[in-house]
């Protein structure tokens, strides 16, 4: 038997009613998220090519000209991955917020309707950049000899002479090893700051206790079971549901993309 437990805090400040017709809309901009990631990774683009065109037209050394493909990808890469970094933390708060206003009865249809964006937010905002060197990137490029398809003046970014599978796996290497190293990093230095605060914490409140109660010896105090869970991490709902999601990035990036980073 399933039970549904209903939701009691609810915002119900954005209903519009439609002009036309007699019935009540929930409108959401899914759209702009989206919208902002393929912006961000047109940016990215754009360094890209400049790197090029300023280390092609500018008085380098030969190593320096003869690689600078790698060295456009490599810090094209790093910059992509910061602002994935930045915009997952966004997208949190931005699926988190647009399920709170989309007023669901039960917290099975909360969840459900929150698991579907952040699924979407975390999807795009993680392979946006590498669908388009692994996918859209090889259409604009031509073999060898043959001139590269030009909008208006300007030609279109192209691929190396071998292809685009290098770009790929240093876009892959950057992001895979970048964001775990980041991730764990985040995970293991905050549980560590806040199990320290709430130990300073606790021993401030029982030093505090004992000078109350006017101790002329100060010996250690020994916690209650209450204390000892208050220095743990708090459970919640979506305590698991950040794991699973990078297990899932991290099994799309595996079958996806096994040939390029193997």
């Amino acid at each position: 038997m399933e039970i549904l437990i209903e939701r009691t805090k609810c915002h119900n400040n954005i209903l519009q009613k439609h002009p036309l017709k007699n019935i009540v809309l929930l409108i959401f901009p899914t759209d702009i998220p989206i919208c902002l990631v393929l912006s961000f990774v047109f940016g990215v683009v754009l360094y890209r090519v400049s790197i090029k065109a300023a280390i092609s037209s500018t008085r380098t050394p030969e190593f320096v000209r003869r690689y600078s493909p790698h060295v456009a990808s490599i810090t094209g890469a790093i910059i992509n991955l910061i602002v994935i970094i930045a915009l997952s933390s966004l997208y949190e708060r931005l699926a988190i917020w647009l399920t709170d206003y989309e007023i669901h009865r039960t917290e099975k249809d909360y969840e459900n309707a929150l698991t579907l964006k952040m699924f979407l937010f975390q999807f795009v905002n993680f392979y946006a950049s590498i669908f388009y060197i692994a996918f859209i990137k090889p259409w604009f490029t031509n073999p060898p000899g043959v001139e590269n398809y030009k909008i208006g003046k300007y030609k279109t970014e192209e691929c190396e002479a071998s292809g685009c599978l290098a770009e790929l796996s240093i876009q892959l290497l950057v992001i895979l090893v970048g964001k775990q190293v980041i991730n764990n990093l985040f995970e293991i230095g905050m549980v560590k700051f806040w199990t320290f605060f709430r130990k300073i914490l606790i021993h401030r409140n029982a030093f505090k206790q004992m000078r109350y109660r006017r101790h002329h010896t100060l010996h250690w105090y020994s916690k209650r079971p209450q204390e000892e869970d208050f220095m743990l991490e708090r459970w919640t709902t979506t305590t698991l549901f950040y794991e699973y999601l990078e297990l899932i990035i991290q099994y799309g990036f595996v079958t996806m993309f096994l040939v390029a980073f193997p």
